[in-house]
């Protein structure tokens, strides 16, 4: 093997063994990170200004851990941006410079991540720690009945002896145990321990959930 290759080789073993450290994942999430705030999506040019007569835009959450007082949380949100580079999974944005960091559940969820990276990056106070086994309350989830595979309207023709299956995507795929359950006519129920993180939101095949921000 000759020289450079020895050199390139190794380089790229080191690095294997690099990021199954803890302080490697850690790098592993903040390259992942950058990536995401590089994706296309971040560079799409400003939308038009609606007209007077448009409906109101939608309601927008903050970081999970973020300060519930408005006015507390401009006033120690420094727009730094920090937490909006920590967050791997590239959920959290700005509208404008003065806006500061906000988190759309419902066109991109929050992933709920164990260590809350935004939380640890936030140096003023802004994002506060939650405490062990608390998960952020950023809205709740509402379902739209009518739109429902298990809805009666929706059910298919069954031939004879034919039975009818239930969906439970939104009940498999919540990150939250017990916060969604169907009830007696197979239609999801949202129990209070529900976070409005918008991950049923994106798994529901007939798009029949929204999270309400608080």
């Amino acid at each position: 093997m000759d020289r450079r290759k020895f050199f390139r080789e190794g380089v790229k073993e080191v690095a294997r063994e690099v990021m199954k450290t803890p302080v490697g994942s850690a790098i592993d999430k903040q390259l992942l990170a950058f990536s995401n705030l590089l994706s296309p999506e971040h560079f799409t040019p400003p939308a038009p200004v609606p007209p007077a007569d448009a409906p109101p835009p939608r309601k927008l959450a903050r970081p999970p851990g973020a300060l519930k007082d408005p006015k507390k949380f401009n006033k120690a949100c420094t727009k730094c941006g920090d937490c909006i580079v920590a967050c791997p999974y590239g959920v959290l944005f700005q509208m404008g410079p003065a806006s500061g960091p906000l988190l759309d559940p419902n066109l991109n969820a929050c992933r709920l991540c164990p260590d809350m990276p935004c939380i640890d990056s936030c140096e003023t106070g802004a994002l506060k720690k939650l405490r062990k086994k608390q998960n952020p309350r950023l809205g709740v989830a509402a379902v739209s009945e009518s739109l429902c595979r298990n809805h009666e309207s929706r059910k298919p023709r069954l031939a004879p002896g034919q039975k009818s299956q239930t969906c439970k995507i939104c009940v498999r795929e919540c990150p939250v145990k017990g916060a969604i359950s169907l009830g007696k006519d197979r239609l999801p129920d949202i129990a209070k321990s529900c976070t409005g993180c918008g991950q049923c939101v994106h798994v529901c095949p007939n798009h029949a959930i929204r999270v309400d921000v608080f």
